[in-house]
């Protein structure tokens, strides 16, 4: 499938059309994280047989054709299983990898000397936070978020560039602190906002660039 296909139907058709919520695939987060699988085809497993005994599959296959129909009405060029792969993709799959990233991201802070949670599916949801860090006077110090790189780079990206900011704001009201967003990248790398991570936790001073000082 092309490139082009593949982000059309996950932007155009499965996001905008809310077919990764709740109501059509359970709440992904809690379940992996009671699930607590070693690996994504344990997790995927664990998922499909959840799914089977809890109903949650016919769901998942409305979820699934309304794709492909509404693929269908805008004259995208795609298969019932191409758009099946590509919804598994983006949801039970991208789930795993977001989970090993939030992860591999609160022990890097840990590490740094600073309490981390891990927010829950709601929380999540309501804020568009993954972690939440606090000082060792158990202050929040701060919001984070923590998506692949290439969430950073894609011209048109509404979770971006709407969704997001307006779930940040409600954070910083409750709260009193901003959200940060992190990338990691193919490798497992933190490669997008690392140095305003560390600025943020105190871990560097902002650089001063004489050229800047007018």
């Amino acid at each position: 499938m092309r490139k082009e296909i593949y982000t059309m139907i996950s932007q155009e058709v499965i996001n905008k059309n809310n077919l990764n919520g709740v109501y059509y695939l359970g709440k992904l987060m809690e379940l992996i994280n009671a699930f607590r699988p070693n690996s994504i085809e344990e997790w995927e497993s664990a998922y499909c047989s959840w799914a089977r005994q809890t109903g949650q599959a016919e769901r998942i296959t409305e979820a699934i054709d309304r794709a492909f129909n509404i693929c269908s009405q805008r004259g995208i060029d795609a298969s019932r299983e191409e758009v099946r792969e590509v919804f598994w993709g983006r949801t039970v799959r991208d789930c795993w990898i977001g989970r090993e990233r939030e992860l591999k991201c609160a022990d890097w802070i840990r590490e740094q000397g600073f309490k981390v949670e891990t927010v829950d599916d709601e929380t999540d949801r309501k804020y568009g936070v993954d972690l939440i860090v606090y000082d060792d006077k158990g202050n929040v110090l701060l919001g984070v978020q923590v998506k692949g790189v290439a969430y950073f780079y894609r011209a048109e990206n509404r979770e971006r560039d709407v969704i997001n900011p307006q779930k940040y704001k409600k954070f910083k009201a409750q709260y009193g602190v901003r959200v940060l967003e992190i990338g990691y990248n193919d490798k497992g790398e933190m490669s997008y906002n690392k140095a305003s991570l560390e600025v943020a936790l105190g871990l560097r001073e902002i650089p001063q660039y004489e050229c800047f000082n007018f």
